[in-house]
């Protein structure tokens, strides 16, 4: 059935709408998602954008994030992040080095209030969004 609806939307392009609780097979198919709640339309993204959201990362809340990006950059050679609020940066690799990465800023005087490692499946990230625990999913 998954190779039917595939060849449908790529060959003839024809649009499939699912409606399915199976997250791990809507994955294999799905190029766009809409999240409703309660029949309300909550999000909607596509398949690119879902995989960033749910990429694993280590999340700083600091100070001066470009500032702290830098210092990384210098010591560490940390270069694959980003600065998505003003109080927050991203790594995307070194994962496993949180306690040099605190260590060092700590050391350049950046002021770090928290530093955890994030990233989800997408039932994860679902259930995240809905305010959910599993076992009401």
């Amino acid at each position: 059935m998954r190779n039917l609806l595939l060849h449908l939307n790529r060959e003839k392009q024809i649009t499939i709408l699912i409606s399915s609780h199976i997250l791990g097979e809507l994955s294999k198919i799905a190029t766009h998602y809409g999240i409703i709640r309660n029949g309300c339309l909550i999000q909607e993204f596509d398949t690119k954008e879902l995989e960033q959201r749910c990429r694993r990362c280590l999340k700083l809340i600091v100070d001066q994030p470009h500032q702290a990006a830098g210092i990384l950059e210098r010591t560490l050679h940390i270069q694959n992040y980003d600065v998505p609020q003003p109080d927050m940066l991203r790594l995307f690799e070194g994962l496993e080095h949180s306690a040099q990465i605190n260590q060092v800023l700590i050391q350049n005087d950046i002021s770090l209030h928290e530093i955890y490692l994030t990233g989800q499946d997408l039932e994860g990230y679902f259930m995240e969004l809905l305010g959910d625990t599993p076992e009401h999913v």
